[in-house]
């Protein structure tokens, strides 16, 4: 049995090899280099087989035991294989120039070639322990009880699943989307087989179980058109009518001229609220059509600098 150890060291040897390899390639490199795993695991259980067979000539039950293991090895080999040819085919079709690296259809190739690859691995390793006289269909199918224990065990499992799934098939969000999911702001990084990641404003990254997120209110935040400038700004100290009516026109003008904002459903919307005193308030509401949060604060922030400037210039009007 030492040709046998010293078959499965040399594997251990291979693994520990490979993990130093995959460290920087893309996702194609590494699935083949792993591929030589259990390559290099079926050569040398095959081979050391070999050995034992035509010149050591075990006999008995040494000889049942290292044909039992050289057996289940290979299905194991067999089923590896399987599992990283079902991510190799998925990365293969994602590296088309046609599918981003992190959109949709990227992440839902991955996530159904691990459940392919998955079901295949299993499909082989139940027919291997058949192949070596362990009945697997008829021990799971007669468990009765326990089989339903697994399954309730297992619900919260199949629950997020489904709730990835779910998310794929219904696109509330995307990878790189930025939502508003309960009390959390964030971007979402990745959406795998059973949590989404989210990388909140604050740079912590948060892991959501798909089920939760697939049955809550969700909004995505990218997929807004326009975002509200809505402001109340107080009217100059002593300032008449012929001057209020002037200036709201001239803040009429502002908001009607610039590019951004939209002219549609009565807007963009300027009026005199109240009066107090000597002096009122106007208020400003209005739809500006920009996707990215940044770049609405930056024409905000423009809007109402150049409103204090008018605002400003109408004081020295009315002191005048």
């Amino acid at each position: 049995m030492t040709v046998f150890a010293l078959a499965l060291f040399l594997v251990f040897i291979w693994i520990r090899r490979i993990r130093r390899l995959t460290r920087g390639p893309a996702q194609i490199p590494r699935i083949m280099r792993w591929l030589t795993v259990p390559a290099v695991l079926a050569l040398s259980i095959s081979l050391s087989h070999y050995v034992i067979d035509r010149q050591i000539n075990l006999t008995g039950l040494l000889s049942d035991i290292e044909s039992l293991a050289t057996t289940l090895l290979l299905y194991v080999a067999a089923a590896w294989v399987t599992t990283l040819t079902c991510r190799l085919l998925a990365e293969s079709i994602i590296a088309s120039p046609r599918i981003p690296d992190d959109g949709y259809d990227a992440h839902l190739l991955r996530l159904l070639a691990r459940i392919s690859g998955f079901i295949s691995g299993a499909t082989i390793l139940v027919y291997g322990a058949n192949d070596l006289g362990l009945p697997v269909l008829g021990v799971v199918a007669g468990l009765g009880v326990g089989s339903l224990a697994l399954a309730l065990a297992s619900q919260s499992t199949v629950e997020n699943l489904l709730g990835g799934v779910a998310i794929f098939a219904d696109r509330p969000f995307r990878v790189k989307d930025a939502i508003r999911f309960n009390d959390l702001n964030g971007v979402v990084e990745s959406i795998g087989p059973r949590s989404t990641r989210i990388r909140a404003t604050d740079g912590t990254l948060t892991t959501v179980p798909n089920a939760d997120i697939a049955r809550a209110y969700v909004n995505n935040l990218s997929a807004r058109r326009n975002f509200p400038f809505e402001h109340r700004v107080n009217l100059p100290t002593g300032a008449n009518v012929s001057q209020t009516i002037a200036l709201l026109a001239t803040l009429r003008k502002l908001l009607e001229e610039h590019q951004a904002i939209e002219k549609s459903g009565g807007l963009p919307h300027v009026r005199l609220t109240a009066l107090e005193h000597d002096a009122g308030a106007i208020h400003f509401f209005a739809h500006v059509a920009v996707r990215n949060e940044e770049e609405f604060l930056q024409i905000q922030e423009d809007l109402l600098l150049r409103i204090m400037e008018l605002l400003s210039e109408n004081t020295k009007t009315s002191t005048i």
